[in-house]
């Protein structure tokens, strides 16, 4: 589940359609079947197995905390999975998080009564993060968790074909999908090898003609990371932007107020010890604007 969560976080951190297809490319080409096939399976809302009732996942969470706490923080957070994520309460366990192959065999092979404590198990064994991404899993029963036009495009690309046809092909084929994995042309699968394949969300700090200096967060301060570049849409967006939240000039530079969140995509990063975040990125890129009240990255996340 580590991966699908990843994947899951990056879809949603962003607005842009072309960040989107690259995060995915790199998952169905570089994630090992059968867990990409049944990855690709939960992203399109195919049923993998029975929903785990509602029900369930309450009676687990109040055998581990106060009721009257978990309906209070409920209401603060205002999303179930991601509240009984933060307040599930830390197990002794030696086992690692499950991966979504081993979710899926584990409940098709349960008995009913073997349920209860599978979840725990897996519940017990996962952060937060990746706790929110299996119980939703878990409670979804065949919904898809993101637009399906960005999955046939992706996957039109990789097998050589058009976006209908891609998915009247996966529609009629059983999760995993390997024998159909296999198919795809070597030389779609090896194009991740020249796109950019990396993202963060950073804070724009500084906008000068034809470049835009951004920064993440290291101990409660912005930090820049090195100047981005942006296509003609973004670039029109973005000197909007700039004009109306200038705070200060220095000639042909502009300070903007520290609000505005962007997706950049980048190749690679290199020291830069005269900076004071100690890095520089390459090949960046503006590819949108970071959805919702998306955060802006920390420089430990960058160096992962």
């Amino acid at each position: 589940m580590i991966a699908f969560t990843a994947l899951l976080e990056r879809l949603t951190a962003t607005t842009s359609p072309a960040a989107r297809r690259v995060v995915l490319h790199r998952y169905l080409t570089t994630q090992a079947d059968p867990g990409r096939g049944f990855g690709l399976a939960a992203l399109i809302g195919v049923r993998l197995f029975p929903p785990v009732g509602i029900g369930l996942i309450r009676g687990l969470a109040a055998a581990r905390t106060d009721p009257v706490l978990l309906a209070a923080s409920r209401n603060f957070v205002g999303d179930l999975t991601e509240t009984l994520a933060l307040m599930w309460p830390a197990a002794r366990s030696n086992a690692a998080p499950p991966d979504l192959a081993g979710v899926v065999g584990g409940l098709k092979d349960a008995a009913p009564a073997d349920v209860p404590g599978l979840v725990a198990g897996w519940l017990d064994a996962c952060e937060p993060a990746v706790r929110v991404t299996l119980l939703k899993t878990l409670m979804r029963g065949g919904q898809p968790m993101v637009m399906d036009e960005v999955v046939w495009d992706v996957l039109a690309g990789l097998f050589g074909t058009s976006p209908p046809e891609v998915e009247r092909a996966c529609r009629a084929l059983e999760p995993p999908y390997t024998g159909w994995f296999a198919t795809i042309p070597s030389a779609c699968a090896a194009e991740p090898a020249a796109t950019p394949d990396h993202f963060i969300n950073a804070v724009l700090l500084y906008a000068e003609p034809n470049a835009y200096t951004v920064g993440v967060w290291r101990e409660g301060a912005l930090v820049p990371v090195g100047k981005v570049q942006a296509g003609d849409s973004e670039a029109a967006l973005l000197d909007r932007w700039v004009r109306d939240h200038t705070i200060a000039r220095f000639g042909m530079v502009r300070e903007v107020e520290k609000t505005l969140v962007l997706t950049v995509s980048y190749t690679a990063i290199r020291a830069a010890p005269r900076r004071k975040a100690g890095i520089e990125l390459r090949g960046a890129r503006i590819v949108g604007l970071a959805s919702g009240a998306t955060p802006a990255d920390t420089l430990d996340r960058l160096l992962l």
